[in-house]
């Protein structure tokens, strides 16, 4: 026994030996230089109104002046760093329409009638102060507010349309322009087009480095000569852009690639079975770029880097042999990007020609395009090359490749000095890796060159869900996941920069969007159906222009807004329908009435005048009795012959209360050629070109006109004064027929005019019901002549259709205590005014049963209205629910999906609810098995306070007595990561502070501003539990009943006053909600 435990002793001495033998030549193996390739992605879409033969948008000459130059400028002092940059067709093609054409857009002719002495009519004075759209559409945080005489402008323009907002538009017009001086319009002028221009350009050039600091004084008294200088100095730096990146192109320190002409989305291009429209785009994309350039490219940007198979062979065809695309789309193919050896090298992709994919590091990506810019330039490019060395550590092979690619203009606005101080100690960092021999700089195609025979990796082919999109009409289908698809096997997966989760979420799936791909297929068959009529008109100019119309209206950008995912679509909607028109017009076709419509493709009013009744049932009378309109909302016009509207609703009717201008009474209209509407809309109509369900024009309106009611009208409650008399008085209710026509629905006596004029116009005879969101209009017409309306600038009433109390049975409440929103105790808000004080503070929570649906509410202290005017009605609040379904020790999960805490083994959890504003990642259902389902509660804002999220019980079971809750409210962030918002040291604009200094710079501080703690436990000292010597996050608990707790409920009388209130109040507040995210626009 003895000898054999000495021979297995032996034997273990001899295996280290020979392991230390092995250890140094483990340790020889030095890791390489880590190639490093940025591409930096420069595109604009078409500005261009073929109507007014001028650019309508500024945004190529801005980001111009403001970024395309400086980001050469910049990197040519770096001449050992290399990068890449991408140009759209679109890009390119209006870069030089400015700068060889003198092309011109409209605040740049603007700007030149001030400059030149000419005097601006009233509207052109009042759109340079138009939000957006005028001569403030610059970043406020880092400009407007930072500059005193600027931030005095905008505070001058925001008190007077405070104070004239309700008058006529002309009479309000007048007003406002009437208090701003010939000083103000200059400064105004300058300031806006001065501090576009980026500051590192400005400082350099002599002339206007003196105007920039004079900038900062509260009374710069600029003159029309300074305003010519800028806008010389501006087609100055135009001028310099493509000859700047041209040189670096021809010095070997860049590679420049094109996208497909107009900048499509490529995958839906192909799913809609329209592979010559891609065709067609790619190749002139590589022709645009050779008549720029004087190169043939190598590469192609993939528009927002969507991809699919079909696409990559189309760019393959063309002779392209690169693209970059994000890692989420290894990830959907099944490759693990947690191993470096996956995601930082090239692959190769089976599509029968050579072809390469760099798969971005999404985190370092986003880092540079979203967070760093809240940060001081040293920890951004500290952050930035600690991970690239963390990663150049596994790089033994020499072949690794990390791909950075990004937006490479609009970031640079969030942050300080436009970016500049960032960029230049990037470059400077990467100098400094390089020539210590820890990084190398290169492009793709210098990679590709280098390193093809070591290039071994292909995407592998895998079962694949790809829409399948062609001859159907989407029009009505209003969820991504409900599309037309197919499953088949792919070469790459169908998917973009937006996660596994989207796909292609951003530009598809919503009704908004699908009807406008539908306006677009529409538009393309007229085309094929002309072009099969008409021989020989193929390949004339009119042909040709017809289809650079069609790929216009095919580019990526107005579907990235529509839907208001990404910010207000109002400023890209009318281009958009431009080129649609266009193609009507040039084939001689009569355009489609809802291309000349102030609405979306769904209806949604581009603006609109919020109504908020209570609710109330008036007696329809025509008279105004003391306290019978309490709680209405009101609505004033002060036209010619309508004073006010006054509106309300109960759950059946809504009510109107039309009031007469001082002199004019309604009762002196009977038996005259007087005419009143009320006009309304619906979502529940078809809204498809196909089968068109509502009209565009108002009865007697003139058509086409660029006045209409702002929203699709779908029914007509009309009074004709000719047939009315005092003791006769109806309305006839009229269903639009889509031919800008009505159908007589039958006469209505609920009208009463007297004093007044009061309708009452039942919900279910008009197509909506509680909770829809309703555009109203009143119009006056005289013998026959379209007189007034209420929709001033377009933009109707909005009223959220009253829904009735809904309590339900109650499971489980539990109290939060008010003022605790600080986190670990030393928490506080982001300092932007949209964070008012306790909109994270939660004050109750409750879980009930109604139907088949299990309904969580959230009280909170307020909601802080809906600044970024998030879909589910509320923009704040991001609250992370945690459910332990068994209460079994060890059970489920106890990590949570980024608030940076752990749940206790004790009450590990087995489903989370990610419950939010509306927009992405904001309704999600996690199991502990991760399992994500998306879209399956039905979330929304009640009244001021509260947040309500629904689900099936077939989805999530029945709650037990076991339950226990998890409750975290942090803030929502867009751009955050996991969209919650940060909490630094110092708060900032969007940034909230009070962090403990070293937990923030570890990353162990909870994003957790409030939670529910059950007895015994303390909120300070339970989120304070993190570690940072140990890099541990900080413990929390559930809340669960009691046994007593838990027996079904005869509800007590406080428990039902205070939810009755709560429901009461969201009765009171039903509001309407409209989709903006808080996207600055993409210029």
């Amino acid at each position: 026994m003895k000898k054999n435990v000495l021979t297995l002793l032996l034997l273990a001495l001899i295996a280290l030996a020979g392991l230390s033998l092995c250890i140094p030549t483990l340790q020889a193996q030095e890791p390489k230089p880590l190639n490093l390739i940025i591409i930096w992605h420069f595109h604009q879409p078409f500005y261009y109104s073929p109507t007014e033969n001028k650019y309508i948008l500024p945004w190529v000459r801005m980001h111009s002046v403001g970024n395309y130059y400086k980001m050469a400028l910049i990197v040519s002092n770096y001449p050992d760093i290399k990068v890449t940059f991408t140009f759209t067709g679109s890009l390119m093609q209006q870069l030089n329409d400015y700068v060889e054409n003198n092309a011109t857009d409209v605040r740049q002719d603007i700007s030149w009638k001030i400059a030149n002495g000419t005097e601006l009519t009233i509207d052109e004075e009042f759109s340079m102060l138009e939000v957006p759209g005028g001569f403030f559409d610059i970043n406020w945080d880092r400009i407007v507010t930072k500059f005193t005489r600027f931030n005095a402008l905008k505070q001058k323009r925001d008190a007077l349309f405070s104070e004239y907002g309700d008058l006529p538009p002309d009479e309000m017009k007048a007003e406002i322009t009437g208090r701003f001086t010939d000083q103000d319009v200059i400064d105004l002028a300058v300031l806006f087009n001065l501090l576009w221009i980026d500051p590192k350009v400005a400082n350099s050039d002599p002339e206007l480095a003196p105007l920039r600091t004079r900038a900062s004084s509260p009374s710069p008294l600029y003159n029309q000569t300074e305003l010519a200088l800028v806008l010389e100095k501006q087609k100055e730096i135009m001028g310099l852009v493509i000859p700047k990146h041209r040189e670096l192109l021809d010095n070997g320190q860049t590679e420049i690639i094109p996208s497909p002409y107009t900048h499509p989305i490529m995958p839906l291009l192909v799913d809609f079975g329209w592979r010559e429209d891609l065709d067609a785009q790619v190749k002139k994309g590589i022709g645009l770029f050779r008549e720029t350039f004087g190169k043939t490219p190598h590469g192609m940007w993939a528009p927002e880097m969507a991809i699919n198979e079909e696409s990559l062979r189309v760019m393959a065809e063309n002779g392209i042999n690169w693209t970059a695309a994000d890692e989420c789309v290894l990830q959907m193919a099944g490759v693990s990007t947690a191993n470096p050896e996956n995601l930082y090298v090239a692959y190769k992709v089976d599509i029968g020609k050579d072809f390469y994919i760099f798969f971005r590091d999404t985190e370092l990506s986003n880092a540079i395009g979203f967070q760093y810019s809240g940060k001081s330039t040293d920890e951004a490019v500290n952050d930035f090359v600690n991970k690239v060395l963390d990663i150049q550590q596994h790089n033994t092979d020499g072949k690794m490749v990390l791909t950075i690619a990004l937006d490479g203009e609009n970031p640079w606005e969030a942050y300080i000095n436009n970016g500049d101080d960032f960029l230049e100690a990037l470059y400077q960092r990467l100098v400094e890796l390089q020539n210590d021999g820890k990084i190398k700089t290169t492009t793709p195609h210098e990679y590709i060159q280098e390193h093809i025979d070591k290039i071994d990796k292909v995407v592998p082919k895998t079962s694949q869900t790809v829409l399948k999109l062609a001859d159907v009409d989407i029009s009505n289908i209003t969820r991504y996941d409900d599309l037309p698809s197919e499953t088949k096997t792919q070469a790459v997966p169908e998917a973009t920069w937006s996660g596994a989760d989207m796909r292609l979420k951003i530009w598809i799936g919503d009704k908004q969007e699908n009807i406008a791909h539908m306006w677009r297929k529409a538009a393309r068959e007229k085309i094929i159906e002309y072009n099969e009529t008409h021989p020989g008109w193929k390949g004339t100019v009119e042909y040709n222009q017809t289809l650079d119309a069609l790929y216009r209206a095919e580019a990526s950008d107005w579907c990235f807004w529509y839907a208001s995912e990404m910010g207000s679509p109002k400023t890209f909607d009318p281009i958009f329908k431009c080129y649609l028109r266009q193609i009507y017009e040039l084939l001689g076709e009569d355009v489609p009435d809802y291309l000349y419509g102030s609405f979306y493709p769904d209806g949604e009013a581009c603006d609109f005048v919020e109504a908020k009744p209570s609710v109330l049932t008036p007696t329809i009378d025509g008279k105004i009795e003391s306290g019978e309109w309490k709680g209405n909302a009101t609505i004033t016009v002060k036209g010619n012959y309508i004073e006010k509207v006054v509106i309300a609703n109960d759950y059946d009717n809504l009510y109107l209360a039309v009031f007469p201008t001082s002199g004019v009474s309604f009762k002196d209209w009977f038996g005259k050629d007087y005419f009143i509407g009320v006009y309304t809309s619906s979502p529940r109509i078809s809204y498809s070109p196909y089968a068109l369900g509502y009209n565009v024009w108002a009865r007697y309106q003139p058509q086409p006109s660029d006045e209409t009611l702002g929203f699709a009208i779908h029914a007509e409650a009309g009074v004709w004064f000719n047939i009315t008399t005092e003791t006769s008085q109806k309305f006839k209710l009229s269903i639009a027929d889509g031919k800008e026509g009505f159908t007589s629905k039958g006469d209505f006596e609920t009208l009463g005019i007297d004093s007044v004029l009061e309708i009452a116009i039942p919900f279910s005879d008009i197509a909506l019901e509680p909770k829809d969101v309703a555009y109203i209009a009143v119009t006056v017409a005289k013998d026959g002549n379209f007189e007034e309306m209420t929709s001033k600038f377009n933009a109707p009433i909005a009223l959220q259709v009253a829904k009735p109390v809904e309590l339900g049975e109650v499971i489980f409440t539990y109290s939060d205590p008010e003022g605790d929103d600080y986190g670990p105790g030393t928490y506080v808000y982001p300092t932007n005014e949209a964070f008012v004080e306790g909109h994270l503070d939660l004050l109750n929570f409750t879980v009930s049963k109604i139907d088949s649906d299990i309904m969580f509410r959230f009280r909170f202290k307020t909601l802080g209205g809906n600044p970024w005017n998030g879909p589910n009605g509320f923009s704040l609040q991001f609250i992370h629910m945690y459910i332990d379904t068994d209460h079994v020790e060890g059970s489920g999960r106890t990590d949570t999906l980024g608030p940076r805490v752990n749940v206790t083994s004790e009450d590990a959890w087995e489903m989370a609810l990610l419950i939010g504003p509306g927009w992405a990642g904001s309704n999600d259902l996690i199991f502990a098995n991760g399992t994500k389902k998306t879209e399956l509660m039905t979330i929304e804002a009640e009244g001021e306070d509260t947040i309500v999220a629904k689900i099936s019980s077939s989805i999530i079971g029945e709650p037990e007595e076991k339950w226990g809750y998890v409750v975290l409210v942090v803030g929502w962030d867009g751009y955050g990561e996991n969209n919650m918002r940060a909490v630094g040291v110092e708060a900032e604009d969007y940034t909230a502070g009070g962090g403990d200094p070293d937990a923030v710079s570890e990353g162990v501080n909870p994003l957790v501003f409030d939670m529910l703690v059950p007895p015994g436990k303390n909120q300070t000292e339970v989120l304070s539990s993190y570690s940072v010597a140990d890099k541990t996050y900080a413990t929390v608990y559930a809340v669960r009943a009691t046994p007593e707790e838990v027996t079904p409920q005869a509800l007590s009388w406080e428990l039902v006053a205070t939810i009755a209130g709560v429901c009461a109040a969201a009765a009171v507040g039903a509001s309407v909600y409209i989709l903006r995210r808080r996207r600055k626009r993409k210029k």
